[in-house]
């Protein structure tokens, strides 16, 4: 195998699959990328088992063949090489070099029967969604995911089809137990498989979203029994979905209130990293001080001491004071968008229901925590 490849696109593809080429991994030979030179071009393949990312690029084949190659190490050499395009070929040695200009490397690799075998594709109705659009509906949600891998009903982000009348929509829902958001979009044609909702895991929808980041146009979706595919612009990205039910969220969304708060979104965010900054590190705890038209934030660190702000508001309701965890408020004023956020509460131990005041496809809902205050 021989092969001339710019030093660019080389880069741009072990990016793409170094999220899944885990450097650790129990089974060593993940750590690396399938490499098959042919057809005028290159094609790599990256698994962990779970997620398989599929992508290519031209490239001046002088010999057609194929390796497994660690994924890292060749990320790392290649970022350094000093040319423009490099040389790379497979030695009778085993090794795999590497030439630009002066330099030289050789990487060890394996041969190709010992990477897994990987699952068909399976068959499923494929929808389309512009890329812009799923980027940023993962962007809404992805930060309110469990981190728990134990909790596997909430370590992902359900994708589910909600039908009213004739009107279809795409709704994420995402939550870890404390906190809850949804993100939903009118979209034609989606699969009949998401009416009873699947969950894609965290790690999945990840790297989902790093397919879409450079994408410009659609994105081909399509949703068997046991595997979520997204393709666009010659990448492709499998990931297996979690077998678990995810819980009603539902009914966890409050739908009476007592008091109303209206505030600019990028000046509560503000307002959120600054008081922060005391408190203490395990619950982030700050309390929300509500009177009239001002809101009080602060925070009390017994090792470091006390922060205190405040922001205009537009209220209705009684006065009062609530705890939260500053992060889960600083993911819902980064994630909603807008210029202004309705934050709806009842009371200081209630679900409390943020908004953004202008739109109606997105929703958050936080937990308070109890306050000594």
């Amino acid at each position: 195998m021989e092969l001339i490849i710019s030093k660019q696109n080389m880069e741009k593809l072990l990016v793409k699959l170094q999220g899944v080429s885990e450097k650790r991994h129990a089974i060593p030979v993940l750590s690396h990328f399938s490499l098959e030179a042919g057809n005028g071009g290159v094609h790599v393949t990256a698994t962990d088992l779970d997620i398989i990312i599929r992508d290519g690029c031209e490239a001046d084949v002088v010999e057609e063949g194929g390796y497994l190659i660690p994924t890292r190490k060749l990320l790392d050499v290649v970022r350094v090489l000093p040319t423009e395009t490099v040389t790379l070929r497979l030695l009778d040695s085993g090794f795999v070099e590497l030439v630009a200009g002066k330099s030289r490397f050789k990487i060890a690799g394996l041969p190709m029967k010992e990477f897994p075998d990987l699952p068909g594709r399976e068959k499923g109705e494929p929808f389309t969604v512009k890329a812009s659009a799923l980027k940023l509906m993962i962007d809404r949600v992805l930060t309110f995911t469990s981190t728990e891998d134990t909790r596997l009903e909430v370590s992902g982000v359900l994708f589910e089809k909600v039908t009213e009348g004739k009107s279809e929509r795409l709704r994420l829902v995402a939550t870890d137990g404390h906190r809850l958001s949804y993100v939903e979009q009118h979209m034609e044609g989606l699969t009949e498989r998401l009416s009873e909702g699947i969950i894609v895991p965290r790690k999945g929808v990840s790297e989902l979203r790093k397919m879409v980041d450079e994408a410009s146009g659609d994105v081909t979706v399509s949703v068997g029994e046991s595997f979520l595919s997204a393709s666009t612009d010659g990448s492709e990205i499998t990931i297996r979905l979690i077998g678990a039910e995810f819980p009603s969220y539902r009914e966890v969304i409050p739908t009476s209130f007592t008091r109303k708060l209206i505030v600019d979104r990028e000046k509560f965010a503000e307002v959120l990293r600054r008081v922060s900054v005391i408190a203490t590190e395990k619950l982030k705890s700050v309390i929300m001080n509500l009177k009239g038209d001002e809101m009080e934030v602060s925070s009390v660190s017994p090792d470091y001491g006390e922060a205190r702000d405040f922001l205009d508001v537009s209220m209705e309701g009684e006065e009062l004071k609530i705890g939260f965890n500053s992060r889960y408020l600083l993911d819902v004023a980064t994630s909603s968008g807008g210029e202004n956020l309705v934050i709806h509460i009842s009371n200081e131990l209630s679900p409390v229901l943020f908004m953004p005041e202008d739109r109606d496809d997105f929703i958050a809902v936080v937990m308070p925590i109890r306050t000594a205050v």
